[in-house]
């Protein structure tokens, strides 16, 4: 009323007639494009800077890992290895270990026979091993043969009854094949029980008569078997070890015919290597324990 009159901005009352852009857009467009290189370089600005944080704080981490945490991951790594059993080393352990052999020995057993024999080892408590093996000497080969050696058993590996005109010399053992078998823990668990269960055949009442003293075709060796199991057995098999004392004086096989628990079964055995004398005989059993057909019931 008493002071000048007011002007009126005429930006604020513009509106565009076609797209209705109004007053307030006009002004911020006027901003923008007078603060659009400041925008730019503060953008610019910005960028760089993140770029130096980002980078910087990996070059950081990375120099601390080498520095520091390198080594402690290394030392992490020995202890985490340390902390667990080597699974090579166990499978290691689940195997089959080897047979053991001994060295070939050779017996007279007739005229121009003789009987090759080697001792072997079964270690493992869990593994049947079937072994297919032969002999070769100076001068000669003999057949191919097939034996199974139970687990934890001592069990002898011979040829007998081999043709040569003169005791073979340069006698080598010659295993072709070895299968193995194991036995399953669901099925028997303790398997060492489980045969000496079976195991039971007892020899008794050794005699030795010589040829000479009694007049007879060759030397006499008489005892008995017994089956001390509560197991029936259709034909059991089973190498002799005829021994004077310690010593080992020759092998025969022998086939007890339906062996019954508790039968004392007589075995008469003629040899004809000559100059021997047996006190004693060991049996072992060529048959499988784990084979339910040797078994009557």
């Amino acid at each position: 009323m008493f002071g000048k009159e007011k002007k009126e901005d005429i930006l604020k009352r513009y509106e565009d007639p076609i797209s209705g852009f109004s007053s307030q857009d006009l002004k911020r467009g006027i901003w923008y494009v007078q603060h659009r290189d400041q925008i730019k370089k503060i953008g610019i600005a910005c960028f760089i800077l993140f770029d130096v944080l980002f980078f910087g704080y990996g070059f950081w981490g990375w120099t601390s890992y080498l520095l520091i945490d390198y080594t402690h991951d290394r030392e992490n790594d020995v202890a985490l290895v340390a902390g667990f059993q080597n699974y090579a080393l166990q499978h290691v352990r689940y195997e089959a270990t080897p047979l053991q052999f001994g060295t070939p020995t050779v017996y007279k057993s007739g005229d121009q026979k003789y009987d090759l024999v080697i001792d072997v080892d079964n270690p493992n408590k869990r593994w049947v091993a079937r072994v297919r093996y032969q002999f070769s000497f100076n001068g000669g080969m003999t057949e191919e043969k097939e034996l199974i050696i139970m687990p934890g058993a001592h069990q002898l590996l011979p040829i007998l009854g081999v043709d040569a005109s003169t005791l073979p010399s340069g006698i080598r053992f010659q295993p072709l094949s070895i299968d193995w078998r194991s036995i399953d823990p669901h099925l028997v668990y303790d398997v060492a029980d489980y045969i000496g269960k079976r195991n039971q055949f007892i020899v008794n009442d050794v005699t030795f008569t010589s040829a000479g003293d009694a007049d007879i075709s060759g030397d006499r060796v008489t005892f008995t078997v017994t089956n001390a199991s509560v197991f029936n057995y259709w034909s059991p098999q089973f190498f002799a070890e005829l021994k004077d004392g310690p010593k080992r004086e020759g092998v025969v096989l022998i086939t007890l015919d339906q062996s019954n628990a508790g039968d004392v079964i007589p075995v008469d055995i003629r040899l004809f290597g000559g100059n021997m004398f047996v006190t004693d005989v060991t049996l072992y059993p060529l048959f499988n324990f784990f084979d339910q057909q040797e078994f009557m019931n």
